[in-house]
């Protein structure tokens, strides 16, 4: 059986691309010095790291639940740019459009994942026709 977890092909093919891109650059942030809050940034990049291998295997073999890992990775990754927005100051502005921009794509990503995702109609079993259940 040929299972789908995307109605839309590209979006598959985007979302595979994405997560190996997103396990590359969240292991080089694990090596990344911090000298203000060093272990919440170490927790949050070791999430984000074994959450986008598990999102990569799980949408490689097209699992059902790779919409909640996709879900959960965007997720943190949204709270900690706002979290970086917020607590942040930086003087210069390319560092909020870089924010902006990661933010911004996140959403629409998401918005893209969920709206395209594949909708599970739930057979029912053979024993259960004709019996009428309230």
């Amino acid at each position: 059986m040929n299972k789908k977890i995307f109605n839309k092909k590209w979006l598959y093919l985007f979302s595979i691309f994405l997560f190996i891109y997103l396990v590359l650059f969240s292991f080089i942030l694990l090596f990344q010095y911090y000298p203000d809050f060093y272990y919440f940034h170490v927790i949050v990049n070791t999430s984000l790291f074994l959450l986008s291998i598990l999102t990569v295997i799980l949408l490689i073999e097209k699992h059902k639940k790779s919409i909640l890992t996709i879900n959960l990775f965007f997720g943190v990754f949204i709270l900690l740019i706002v979290f970086r927005l917020l607590f942040t100051v930086k003087p210069y502005g390319y560092f909020i459009r870089g924010q902006m921009f990661y933010l911004l794509f996140s959403i629409v990503y998401l918005t893209f994942v969920n709206k395209f995702k594949i909708r599970e109609i739930k057979d029912l079993e053979i024993n259960e026709i004709g019996k009428h259940n309230d």
